[in-house]
């Protein structure tokens, strides 16, 4: 379309993509301060404000509307309906509301950047906004400012881009575009937000646009009716590796969004009769504003009835896939006590040595701390299986050795879960330790990790050889580890003048003791599955 149309030669784009970066930046730091200054009474809103449809629309709207993006509240509702806050018919009232929602920001723009001196309205609360994070201490107060601050750097950008499309808008001839077909605005739309994964700035850049005559109002339109449905790709992509409900929501949004565009299209006549010979609006800036709002109101009004209907069918065709990370339980049955038993004491194995591996992995790899996160989460998925067999089996009647050897292989669970949670609890110390430049601190931090490696590679060859394995050697173990845990607190108070600001001295102390705690733990673990005597 436009590609065709401009003389590349004359244009200068580094301003459009700066102006692009400070408004996609201002955005990102206006999030950011919402979220710090109401991030658990948002989601206390959401759920209490959520109970019918009609109160989960208007959560939807008024969210959006604050939080300037329709991305961030889909991300949001999917990870609450997700985790099961809140329902699915919850959220995709939400949704809907959040369509409606994202329309503010053409109001803001097209009331705020191009109807006024965007440098006399930014000046004052860049000023403010700067000077409240360089001074404000108080959580508050900096988040205040930093909402400020992305405020002036959003119109800042805006007003960049402004200038930038005043000026393409003498290199671009549009003679040769009156009689492309609509359908190529809609797709370039639609791209052109599922790339920037913003329709707040793509709809910034169609007002730019519009208000340089670079394009007319109609195909402004048409552009924004293919952005709506490419702003709900992001959703679309959240819900691919997430669980059913996730995944029911991402799809209901693509769903809504492109029914929406049907509705659009097919309303855009009469509705641009409505703004122009009913409303007497003529401002082309408003009229693309206004359109953009009433063909989500009209697509809201049109698909409320058949919620329910929609709802069945999305509970019909998708389904969970329940994901099981156990690898011989997940196929036996609790009911046969003499091969569940057999079945429940080769996952406490494997479940065990995976234990040991992310105990081990926890001193020599640079990973980061959401890479441990996953693994232990993994492990706590893992326990939970491996817990509810043994719950069903505890239903059975079995004898007293049985019930012994049960209680056994859960104990050594419950304890190898635990040693695992200790080491996740500090992981924020070690990387606070890692990034000292204090050398005492890179001593301790040394210290630590060669003596935990020393441990787990002694714990791991004991594993190995169990059956062999007396209790005799588990002792002299233990006291290894606290030997280890008696240097390393030596170590700790002897650097107390030299620790750098960054690495507290009860936080360092609180980090020691849990994992040495992780050590008692592990080496429970394996006495539980010591073979029995006689």
């Amino acid at each position: 379309m436009l590609l065709a149309v401009i003389d590349w030669r004359e244009i200068h784009w580094w301003p459009v993509v700066a102006g692009l970066g400070l408004f996609l930046f201002g955005m990102y730091m206006l999030e950011e301060a919402l979220k710090n200054l109401a991030g658990r009474s948002f989601k206390i809103f959401l759920r209490r404000y959520t109970g019918n449809r009609i109160k989960a629309i208007l959560s939807g709207t008024i969210v959006t509307m604050l939080l300037q993006s329709s991305t961030l509240v889909t991300i949001l509702v999917m990870s609450l309906a997700g985790a099961g806050v809140i329902g699915m018919s919850s959220g995709i009232g939400m949704i809907l509301g959040a369509n409606l929602g994202t329309t503010a920001t053409g109001w803001l723009v097209s009331l705020v950047g191009f109807k006024m001196n965007i440098e006399t309205l930014i000046m004052p609360l860049m000023a403010i906004g700067g000077l409240g994070i360089a001074f404000l201490k108080t959580e508050k107060l900096a988040s205040f400012s930093k909402l400020l601050m992305g405020f002036s750097i959003m119109f800042l950008g805006l007003n960049y881009m402004k200038n930038s499309f005043v000026a393409i808008a003498t290199h671009v001839d549009l003679s040769s575009m009156q009689d492309s077909p609509f359908i190529l605005f809609v797709m370039f739309g639609f791209v052109f937000t599922a790339l920037i994964q913003s329709s707040s700035a793509s709809m910034t850049i169609y007002l730019s646009s519009l208000a340089a005559g670079i394009i007319t109002l109609p195909q402004a339109a048409f552009l924004i009716i293919g952005s709506d449905v490419g702003t709900s790709v992001t959703g679309l992509i959240g819900s691919l590796n997430g669980n059913a409900m996730r995944r029911k929501i991402g799809l209901s949004q693509f769903f809504f969004n492109v029914l929406n565009a049907v509705i659009a299209l097919l309303i855009f006549t009469p509705l641009f009769y409505v703004i122009k010979q009913l409303l007497h609006v003529s401002d082309p800036l408003f009229s693309l504003v206004l359109f953009h709002s009433l063909f989500n109101l009209a697509g809201i009004l049109f698909l409320l009835p058949f919620l329910n209907f929609f709802i069945g069918l999305m509970e019909r065709y998708v389904k969970g896939e329940v994901r099981r990370v156990s690898r011989y339980i997940s196929s036996g049955n609790p009911a046969e006590s003499v091969s569940g038993i057999e079945l429940l004491e080769k996952e406490t194995v494997v479940f065990m040595e995976q234990v040991l591996t992310f105990n081990s992995s926890f001193f020599i790899s640079s990973d980061t701390e959401s890479t441990f996160l996953s693994a232990y989460l993994n492990i706590k998925q893992y326990e939970n299986e491996i817990s509810q067999f043994f719950l069903a089996m505890q239903q059975l009647q079995i004898t007293r050795a049985e019930t012994l050897k049960l209680t056994r292989l859960t104990d050594a669970v419950r304890q190898a879960a635990l040693s695992a949670k200790d080491l996740k609890d500090v992981q924020h110390n070690i990387a606070a330790l890692r990034n000292a430049v204090s050398p005492d601190a890179t001593l301790l931090l040394s210290e630590t990790e060669q003596r935990q490696q020393k441990f787990n590679a002694e714990l791991m060859t004991i594993f190995a050889g169990i059956t062999t394995v007396a209790e005799s050697d588990l002792n002299q173990l233990n006291e290894m580890q606290r030997k280890f845990y008696n240097d390393e607190t030596t170590i700790l108070y002897h650097s107390i003048p030299t620790l750098p600001q960054e690495v507290d001295l009860s936080s360092m102390l609180n980090m020691l003791r849990a994992i040495n705690r992780s050590n008692e733990y592990a080496v429970n673990a394996v006495q539980s599955l010591l073979p029995e005597k006689g």
